[in-house]
Order: structure tokens, then C-alpha cells, then sequence
């Protein structure tokens, strides 16, 4: 029997954790950072503005290769790093077929932190096909704000 496994990336000093993937977040690395005192708050974290930190990292908008070093700290602040006074939630998940090989999927994260809020949408292009899996390709990252749209849908009727 086989057990799915998973790796992040520590949020301190960036490297490569392997764990079993219902483990993430539940080992400490050897640098010293442990998930487990994140949301202690020794005050060394509670220092960080998470928000400032992702704004510094993807400036105007940020592209580049999936996996590469900025979208890998950008992944791991959104995904493990949670310290007291900080969350992010997933408010909106867009997918759409690109073609035989690779598809797009569109995520929009919403970070607060001490009452400040951000919003930053993820664009991946993904695989297609089973054999690809875990090959993500191309990332878009940017920083964005929600505005209602209004939208007319044409459906089936007649017209008077």
C-alpha cells in the first residue's frame, strides 16, 4: 500500500519539506521553524506584514514558471504559514479548457492580517491529461480587487 506524499516549502528558510500528504504543516524543519509555535506568536512573526511581503514579491504582477522561487514563497504563505491575527481563504475558483495538453485554472485568495485585507488571484496553467499530473507550467500572480459586474445572459425563448 501506497501513501500519497506532498512537499512544501518552509516558510522561513525556504526549503524543500517531503511528508506524507495528510502530514503538511505537521513536522518542524531544521532550521528551527516549527508549525506548531506559528500560532504561538513569538513576536518575530507578528512583525511580518504578509500582505506588504506578497506585494513586494509579485510587484505589478508577477509571471514566471510554476515552482519557481517567488510563486513557491508566494504558495507557501498562502497555503501554510498562519500565524495569529493573519488568514486567507479561497473566494473564488475559475477553470477553463485550453486544449489537449494544458487547461487554466484561476484562483482568488483573500489575506487579512490585523484588519487589513488583500485580494491576489492565481493564474496556472495546469495539465490536461493524467500523465502530466503535478507538471504545472506557466503562473500569473497579481493583486486584485473585487467589483460587481453586471451580466446579460442570453437564453432559449422567443422575442415579442
Amino acid at each position: 500500500m501506497t501513501r500519497e506524499t506532498a512537499t512544501y516549502t518552509c516558510p522561513q528558510c525556504r526549503r524543500q519539506i517531503r511528508v506524507l500528504a495528510d502530514e503538511i504543516g505537521d513536522h518542524p524543519c531544521s532550521c528551527g521553524w516549527d508549525p506548531e509555535y506559528e500560532n504561538e506568536g513569538d513576536g518575530e512573526d507578528m512583525e511580518m506584514n504578509i500582505i506588504e511581503k506578497l506585494r513586494e514579491l509579485i510587484g505589478d504582477e508577477y509571471e514566471g514558471q510554476a515552482w519557481d522561487e517567488v510563486h513557491e514563497e508566494v504558495d507557501a504563505i498562502l497555503d501554510t504559514y498562519h500565524p495569529r491575527g493573519y488568514s486567507v481563504e479561497c473566494v473564488d475558483e475559475e477553470f477553463e479548457d485550453g486544449g489537449r495538453w494544458t487547461n487554466y485554472k484561476t484562483n482568488v485568495y483573500r489575506v487579512e492580517q490585523d484588519g487589513q485585507v488583500a485580494y491576489f488571484s492565481i493564474w496556472r496553467e495546469v495539465p490536461a491529461t493524467e500523465c502530466q499530473d503535478g507538471g504545472d507550467f506557466m503562473v500569473a500572480i497579481e493583486e486584485v480587487v473585487p467589483e460587481e459586474v453586471i451580466v446579460t445572459k442570453y437564453v432559449p425563448g422567443r422575442a415579442a
